[in-house]
């Protein structure tokens, strides 16, 4: 019987355990929502951290922990779903199965990043909605967004989740070469770090021309891993 992709994604879910990443992702975003409030806080006591007296501050601020702490689980999964499977010892087990290469590949990239965009909505949404509507009740900073929370999220959340995914893909591009877990996590580490300078960037063109960029570097990365994978030698 011919699997489809879907079948396929089942099979990846119910193979691997999601529990840990879970765990992780529940103790990180309560981490990312601590640093968030803590830095909404110190304009109250460092009158030179101006910058940092504004709700739309605070929420860029939170959504680049949230994008470090997705980054590094989606990493920490392309390790587990893709490069392991796919080293010297795994790789006869991975490819035995009557189902075309491409689409087992594709399988495992969309199994961790519908995992991953699942719940960094849900953490991007809870942990803005809780800054939000907190510092409507005590005052801490001032509320400077121009647009309703609504309309403010839907761009703030395309962009951290294309821009996640794109760190990503480009950490599993860079990390297959060699089949190297710490390749990829050290590229994921350093896309994270260029990313996060953006923090201050208020200007909606640049944040386009990102999301763009992170589109491209998506579908190149894709395209490239999947030529390697139909040229691999069992």
């Amino acid at each position: 019987m011919k699997l489809k992709l879907i079948d396929l994604i089942r099979i990846e879910y119910k193979k691997h355990k999601s529990k840990p990443y879970m765990i992780v992702i529940v103790i990180g975003t309560i981490i990312c929502l601590l640093l968030s409030v803590f830095f909404s806080f110190i304009p109250k006591f460092d009158v030179n951290t101006s910058e940092l007296n504004s709700i739309t501050f605070i929420l860029k601020m939170n959504a680049m922990f949230i994008i470090g702490l997705f980054s590094f689980v989606l990493g920490a999964m392309f390790v587990k779903y893709i490069i392991n499977p796919y080293s010297e010892l795994c790789l006869c087990k991975t490819l035995g199965y009557p189902v075309s290469r491409e689409n087992i590949f594709l399988s495992k990239v969309l199994t961790c990043i519908l995992f991953i965009s699942t719940f960094c909505t849900i953490s991007l949404i809870t942990t803005d909605v809780i800054l939000y509507y907190g510092n409507i009740i005590f005052k801490v900073v001032e509320n400077d967004l121009k647009h309703s929370l609504f309309m403010y999220e839907i761009g703030n959340l395309i962009y951290t989740l294309i821009t996640v995914i794109g760190i990503g893909c480009l950490s599993l591009a860079t990390g297959w070469i060699k089949k190297s877990p710490v390749i990829l996590m050290v590229t994921n580490f350093a896309c994270y770090c260029m990313v996060g300078n953006q923090i201050q960037v208020n200007y909606i063109f640049i944040k386009i021309i990102s999301i763009l960029a992170a589109l491209f570097i998506i579908a190149f990365s894709i395209i490239y891993l999947l030529k390697n994978v139909k040229k691999i030698e069992v």
